[in-house]
């Protein structure tokens, strides 16, 4: 019995300190996990500030043509089916992910040639469900694509998003409106689905909400992101 007794203690003792060693293992992980986390909110928190400056610069630098009658920012979404038209621009998929927050932006995934007749033509065959069509490129403006965007632009609505330098007057013979950014970049693609929107306005009050960082309303991230390291230290301790 005294040997069966000291046994038991025994493995008792080592449950004990095999315990305690576990919990010990536990805490410091999640020590190094909080460092580590601290350290990334803390870069987070200089890239949106930084972010938001850049941003501020995209915004002063957007040029908008022949919006005469007012077609951006666009107010009403009722009864709109509207396409996007990649023809050659930089972070597209950006842009489109940011105007489907508004409604829903139909992203035509075909690869289209602006400077080829027959592709322009298939691109016109694909667009007759739509009433609505955004077209974006980064490329120059050939005859082809300027014959292409006055055929559309006689039955539907259309925006011209445009990346890079141009030389404006030759937008003029257009009746659709024509923003342009001379940054490509991710930050100017998100600028630009915004301002058309109307999220992102240089005069004005804005007509919708926009998708931003905690920052721009005088937040840091690192307040907001401190509740969530305080509720997994919770869940870790109770697990333990």
């Amino acid at each position: 019995r005294f040997k069966k007794a000291c046994a038991n203690c025994t493995c008792f003792f080592y449950d004990q300190i095999h315990h305690i060693m576990t919990t010990r293992i536990k805490i410091y992980f999640l020590f190094i996990s909080l460092i580590s986390s601290l350290s990334a909110i803390a870069q987070t928190h200089q890239a949106n500030l930084a972010k938001l400056a850049e941003e501020k610069k995209i915004i002063q630098q957007l040029v908008v043509v022949n919006n005469e009658k007012a077609q951006l920012p666009i107010i009403s979404l009722t009864n709109l089916n509207m396409a996007s038209v990649d023809l050659d621009f930089q972070f597209s998929s950006v842009f489109d992910s940011i105007a489907n927050k508004f409604t829903k932006v139909e992203t035509l995934a075909k690869s289209y040639n602006n400077t080829n007749i027959t592709s322009l033509n298939a691109l016109n065959d694909d667009l007759k469900l739509y009433n609505f069509v955004i077209l974006k490129t980064s490329k120059p403006f050939g005859k082809e694509l300027v014959d292409f965007v006055k055929e559309v632009e006689k039955t539907k609505q259309v925006i011209l998003v445009l990346n890079g330098t141009f030389n404006q007057s030759s937008f003029k013979t257009f009746q659709s409106p024509v923003i342009i950014s001379p940054t490509s970049n991710s930050i100017s693609a998100a600028c630009l689905a915004q301002f058309i929107f109307g999220a992102i306005v240089r005069d004005g009050n804005p007509i919708r909400l926009k998708y931003t960082v905690p920052e721009e309303v005088g937040l840091n991230i690192n307040d907001l992101d401190s509740i969530v390291l305080i509720v997994k230290q919770a869940i870790v301790a109770k697990g333990a």
